[in-house]
């Protein structure tokens, strides 16, 4: 009853405030903006969040995980051996007055002390001082680790964030430079959590955190943002790393402008993405130095980085002040189009050829189509029994989009019905069509296995018989992405016939063996939009995946062992531990009719021989089950498939 309590009273207070005269206001001005199109694709999304119980969890999460006073009494009395000291790099303009409160107060309780701020001031002035004058100098002298100018003029927020970072970079004391809006705050054990991973490791030259959205402090309507562990290809959709971020005072100076500067001004508003590409291409770099010390990280299929940490807590809280893009993206169009810029520089330095870039239904992610030189063959590997309507609009789909070098192995395993050879024989009159038999009893692995033997193509498409492509350049697009250096394999988005998700990434642990995230969930109403970005993932489904002959020969193709169930996820894991990527594209789009063809595990028989299968994976890969898939947040639950926060 009292969820139900809750569900109505949480439906009620939104049609509530749909009603009110600011809300109303609000409403028009989205249409007036970006139509019908943004005004519906912002109200879905306002829906999907308002009957979720995700900021009711939030706080019990926050009561949780948040240390208590005995705990941060232990963090102010901690000894490091190694003292790193963080140069908080602080731009202020016409800063409210109580969101100033908040960000010093939350930088003076930090129970690891060795920091400074650098606070550049471009609030208009007067007689020689900005509204925030009298305020600042006063904080500064009760505590000499502020550093406060005043600029004078206001250079755009690259231009003087600029300052601030000059400012600390000067500073011989300062180690490490952290970026803050002026307007957040942060958690009191925030700079411990970062110091103490700087003792773990000193290889680690970049970290980031979690954090949440807020009005204000204590806001019980806060929601969360839970980030992944390094995640290159996200990065390239969109600024998931975002706040709190501190890189490596070396780091930084290595990428440094030409003109001297650190942010380029071209990418006010987006100026923080644009350094953040930087950084990470620089640290890239550096991990290629370090893996031979990552051996064994590498073959648990653990592997992201040597530099770029995530630490799972949320240690910043970013205000949903009036006019960010916090509480509305329409404040600032202007910075998306940044964005778009300061990706196309970082694929013109990382010489990947680019057609495109293009913005999303979702403002802040954004849409690469490559410009693919070459079109190697690639084969597609179906097996079937039966089902020819199916296998035909399989075939078909396939045949009927953009990419034309194609060759077609149809792998025949025990079929009976009359339609299927005759069908077979139809096939045959195309001259890149083979259909091979596989004699013996069904087992996904082998058949493919002897599917691949058989196979001409420097490329595989693996396909099930029960998959439709919808979009035509979708070949392509997977194509593009396995073209890309240190990419292993590429998976696909598959929808049901209700256009509700089957694929968008496999997560390892759900239900303590592995599965798809947001399952049966639409795609538009996915946690952060992800299921509409192209991402990394540990695994992805072999419904519908493209890996290099090369690669599936030198994993030793499908592990046979796996008869019916995980052998893909474990084929996936095989190309992580040799330090390759897994991508998820959500621009090569199928229907997937699963189980379709063969049917779903409903005997005792079919559930047992499953189980089996699942414990098999987990003895074979045990490290990423005790640890947790990189790629998904620790704090989210591994019994639902919403990004919903775990709740023990």
């Amino acid at each position: 009853m009292k969820k139900i309590f809750h569900s109505l009273k949480g439906k009620i207070s939104f049609v509530i405030g749909l009603v009110q005269p600011r809300n109303f206001t609000k409403a028009v001005e989205i249409y007036k903006k970006n139509g019908w199109r943004g005004f519906i694709t912002r109200f879905k999304s306002r829906l999907q969040y308002q009957y979720a119980n995700q900021r009711r969890q939030y706080q019990e999460y926050l009561r949780t995980v948040r240390p208590t006073a005995e705990e941060l009494k232990q963090q102010r009395e901690t000894q490091f051996k190694y003292c790193p000291c963080f140069g908080i790099v602080i731009p202020l303009y016409r800063t409210k007055p109580e969101y100033l409160r908040d960000l010093l107060d939350g930088f003076k309780a930090q129970t690891y002390t060795k920091l400074k701020l650098f606070m550049v001031d471009a609030s208009p002035v007067e007689n020689g001082k900005t509204m925030l004058t009298d305020q600042m100098q006063a904080e500064a002298k009760k505590d000499p680790r502020i550093v406060y100018r005043i600029l004078g003029q206001n250079d755009g927020i690259a231009g003087n964030t600029n300052q601030a970072i000059q400012l600390a970079m000067q500073d011989p004391d300062v180690t490490h430079i952290a970026l803050c809006d002026h307007d957040d705050f942060v958690e009191p054990d925030a700079l411990y959590q970062y110091a103490k991973v700087l003792n773990c490791d000193r290889n680690i030259r970049i970290i980031y955190s979690d954090e949440d959205v807020v009005k204000y402090k204590d806001d019980p309507e806060a929601y969360y943002v839970m980030k992944p562990d390094f995640n290159p290809y996200l990065l390239e959709s969109c600024n998931y790393i975002n706040h709190f971020f501190i890189c490596e005072k070396e780091l930084l100076e290595d990428i440094k402008n030409d003109d001297g500067s650190y942010e380029g001004s071209d990418y006010d508003g987006a100026q923080d993405y644009d350094i953040y590409l930087r950084l990470t291409e620089m640290a890239l770099k550096l991990d290629k130095k370090l893996q031979k010390q990552e051996t064994q990280k590498i073959r648990d299929a653990l592997y992201t980085s040597s530099t770029i940490y995530h630490i799972p807590r949320v240690l910043y809280h970013w205000r949903a002040a009036e006019n960010s893009t916090a509480q509305d993206p329409n404040n600032k169009l202007y910075a998306f189009d940044a964005g778009r810029r300061a990706l196309e520089a970082h694929f013109k330095r990382c010489k990947v050829d680019i057609a495109a870039i293009e913005h999303t239904d979702v403002w802040g992610t954004y849409r690469t189509k490559y410009d693919l030189k070459r079109m190697p063959l690639v084969s597609v590997i179906i097996p079937n029994k039966d089902h020819a309507l199916d296998l035909k609009q399989a075939v078909e789909s396939i045949e009927n989009g953009s990419y034309q070098n194609l060759e077609f192995i149809i792998i025949e395993n025990n079929s009976t019905e009359p339609e299927t050879f005759t069908y077979y024989e139809e096939l045959k009159q195309n001259e890149n069509v083979k259909i091979i038999n596989f004699k013996g009893e069904y087992n996904y692995s082998a058949i493919n296995n002897y599917g691949v033997q058989n196979a001409s193509g420097d490329i595989l498409l693996l396909l099930n018989n029960d998959v439709e492509m919808i979009d035509s350049d979708s070949v392509k697009e997977m194509v593009a992405i396995l073209e890309r250096e240190q990419v292993g394999a590429v998976g696909a988005q598959l929808l049901f016939p209700d256009n509700k998700l089957q694929h968008a990434g496999v997560i390892i642990g759900f239900g303590s063996s592995a599965g798809h995230v947001f399952y049966r969930m639409r795609p538009e109403f996915s946690y952060g939009n992800r299921a509409n970005c192209v991402e990394n993932y540990s695994a992805v489904t072999a419904a519908c995946l493209m890996v290099k002959k090369s690669t599936y020969e030198k994993v030793g193709g499908f592990d046979e062992n796996f008869a019916v169930t995980f052998n893909d996820v474990d084929f996936c894991l095989k190309i992580r531990a040799l330090g390759d990527l897994i991508v998820y594209t959500p621009h090569a789009k199928f229907y997937h009719y699963e189980s379709k063809s063969r049917g779903i595990d409903k005997s005792d028989a079919k559930r047992l021989r499953m189980e089996q299968e699942a414990e098999r994976l987990r003895n074979k890969w045990p490290a990423i089950y005790r640890h947790g898939d990189p790629y998904y947040n620790q704090n989210f639950t591994l019994r639902h498939f919403d990004c919903g926060l775990r709740d023990d």
